[in-house]
Order: structure tokens, then C-alpha cells, then sequence
């Protein structure tokens, strides 16, 4: 926990927006940290771009970045409370490298292991 995190400006500006495109509406600051965790487990993890910026920006990742949502957020307190929260090395993620907001059974639910559900969002590994 006690780990200080080093982002860009551009980094943080990103992580920012996506927090508030994804899940500003819910103004809840650990759900928002969740989703910024969960681009930060991918830059860490083999398996996807080791930059925040190659992680947003992949081919059909972020729902936000394709419809161009992302472009236009403006984060609010809660999303840089969650980045606070984020950068000071809070992390309950348990790892998730995916997450999304649905009810039901999913593509998400069916191929992937639950890890955790915050503000009905389902983080997987």
C-alpha cells in the first residue's frame, strides 16, 4: 500500500478522462479508482501495452475512446479524488485487467473470472 506511483501529466490527464467517461456518473471515488486500476493492472501485465496511452487507445478496448466520449470528459472531484487515491498507491483491484456494466450474463461473465462488483461494475481477470 505504501507504493507512490509516478504518472505523466498526460498520464494522469488520461486517466482522468476515462475515469470520468466511464464512471464519473456514478460519482462514486473507489469505482472510478477501480477503473483506473484496472488500466494500470494492464499497462503492468505482459499481456497489453505497457504505456496508459497504448492501453486506452487499443483496438476495440475502451467503449469511451471508440465513441469519442473520452475526448470530450471533463473529470469531476470525484475523479480526481480517485486519482488521488490511485497515485497514493490504494489499489483493491485484486488485478482486474477488465471490467464492465451490465446485468445478466455477458460475453464477460461467461469467459472471464469475477473478481469483484462495485457500483454495478464487474471487475474480471
Amino acid at each position: 500500500q505504501g507504493v507512490h506511483l509516478e504518472l505523466t501529466e498526460e498520464e494522469q490527464s488520461m486517466l482522468l478522462k476515462l475515469g470520468m467517461a466511464e464512471r464519473g456518473d456514478c460519482n462514486c471515488t473507489e469505482c472510478i479508482a477501480l477503473v483506473m486500476r484496472t488500466v494500470l493492472n494492464r499497462v503492468e501485465s505482459s499481456r497489453f501495452s505497457s504505456t496508459v496511452r497504448g492501453v486506452l487507445y487499443a483496438q476495440d478496448q475502451f467503449t469511451p475512446v471508440m465513441d469519442g466520449s473520452f475526448d470530450k470528459a471533463v473529470p469531476n472531484d470525484a475523479c480526481y479524488a480517485a486519482l488521488d487515491l490511485v497515485i497514493r498507491g490504494w489499489d483493491e483491484s485484486q488485478g482486474a485487467l477488465f471490467y464492465e456494466f451490465c446485468e445478466g450474463e455477458s460475453w464477460h461473465s461467461k469467459n472471464l473470472k469475477l473478481l469483484t462488483e462495485h457500483c454495478n461494475t464487474r471487475f474480471y481477470e
